[in-house]
């Protein structure tokens, strides 16, 4: 007992390790199976090389699904895991540890025959392929979606340590309760889950497949007209989008030439300056020195959206993406009384979520300044609907000029008034 107690983890995920990789491995033959099963019972014949193309893409795809939401389930099940993750407070990668190790290894000795028959199928299309080569890819996507979920796995249970107010709020609750969490429910649990899932398959071979495969049909015969109904709005969006976001760029490139221009600031530029208004990822920094002699050191930073808000730490901003209640009212009945009252859904989500976000994500981002004497700065161009600081689980609505400790938060146009008021202010005492 005191073996199976000191080992308990390991234990844990062996057994959850071997149930995922074996309900992988079956579900992802039946998809399989069920999506040639229909083209022998419909008769189809695939005339053309598209035809093929989609239809082994299509049958690995629906394959690779089923085993992305088996290992999935089964990773998010053992909230002993969680617990221990959460108590370490050394925050070791996943993979660090011999039972994610062990739990991986198993999951590779599996993959020699998950998806083996999907990628020989469309390999075959090249010509008379070796299975050999087929089990090989196999053990590399499966070993490339395990090493990307472990990492997941442990990047959330890092958030939420670290950022509780970020922390997805589950639907049923009762099943993310580490402290409720009985060892009965690594049992039960995964039961129910493969007779929902079950349940997916027997829909999915009797109508699903069916369904895609028409609708294959219907969009490569009208694909011309179908294609354009479909792009014209996307293009009307992306194109207003862009310009909204580039205009605002421009609006700050040319305060800034104007600092320049009027003698009140040198201004040196790095980085992209109008793809990084599109791509929050590409770097985009000025170096201001006032006439006054300051310098700012600045990183120009964007949502990469339009009007998404935007949380500011010490050292990392978070864009979020998602669809919220931003306002409106509800009629909401005061009790026994026979009158109403207004409820603000503007005020539900209060400072654990000031934003009403109901379904979403949001994405971190690093803040890098030169190692260099200055002020440090964060200009937000394009300009969100909202920013908020963030401190554990409670955001505060900021504005222009928000000290932030390791730096400030800026508008361009709060940046651009600030280093004139400098210039000016030293005018006036010379």
């Amino acid at each position: 007992m005191q073996f199976i107690k000191k080992h308990s983890s390991i234990i844990r995920n062996i057994y959850t390790s071997l149930y995922a990789s074996l309900a992988s491995l079956i579900f992802s033959r039946l998809f399989f199976n069920a999506t040639w099963r229909f083209t022998r019972e419909s008769a189809i014949i695939f005339e053309k090389t598209h035809q093929r193309v989609f239809f082994n893409c299509f049958a690995l795809a629906i394959s690779l699904f089923a085993v992305i939401m088996i290992y999935y389930y089964f990773d998010n099940l053992d909230l002993y895991n969680k617990r221990d993750y959460l108590k370490d407070k050394t925050e070791k990668i996943l993979l660090s540890k011999p039972e994610y190790l062990i739990g991986f290894a198993i999951s590779l000795l599996f993959a020699t025959s998950m998806l083996t028959e999907p990628i020989h199928n469309l390999l075959s299309m090249l010509g008379n392929v070796n299975t050999v080569w087929a089990r090989l890819l196999s053990i590399v996507t499966v070993s490339v979606m395990r090493l990307v979920q472990i990492n997941n796995l442990g990047a959330k249970w890092y958030d939420e340590i670290h950022h509780p107010l970020f922390v997805e709020k589950p639907i049923f609750k009762g099943s993310q309760d580490i402290d409720n969490f009985k060892p009965a429910y690594l049992v039960l649990k995964p039961i129910g889950f493969i007779a929902i899932f079950t349940l997916c398959y027997l829909f999915s071979a009797k109508y699903l497949i069916e369904i895609i495969y028409s609708l294959y049909v219907i969009l490569t015969s009208l694909w011309q007209g179908l294609l354009l109904i479909a792009l014209i709005p996307f293009v009307i969006f992306f194109s207003i989008r862009i310009g909204v976001q580039i205009k605002s760029r421009r609006k700050l490139i040319k305060k800034l030439r104007s600092l320049e221009k009027g003698k009140y600031a040198i201004v040196r530029y790095s980085g992209a300056k109008y793809l990084s208004a599109l791509f929050p990822r590409m770097k985009f920094s000025i170096e201001v020195t006032a006439q006054s002699g300051e310098t700012f050191l600045c990183n120009v930073v964007c949502s990469g959206r339009v009007n998404a808000p935007m949380y500011f730490s010490t050292d990392k901003y978070y864009t979020e993406h998602g669809f919220h209640l931003r306002g409106g009212g509800l009629l909401s009945q005061m009790g026994a009384s026979p009158f109403a009252a207004v409820v603000d859904i503007g005020k539900w989500g209060d400072k654990s979520n000031p934003t009403n976000l109901v379904a979403g994500y949001r994405r971190q981002h690093d803040i890098n300044f030169p190692e260099k004497e200055g002020n440090r700065a964060l200009l937000v161009n394009p300009a969100p609907t909202a920013c908020f600081s963030l401190y554990e689980n409670i955001a505060n609505p900021i504005d222009t000029g928000e000290d932030m400790g390791n730096y400030t938060v800026y508008s361009a146009t709060g940046f651009c008034n600030t280093v004139e008021r400098l210039a000016s202010r030293d005018r006036f005492e010379k």
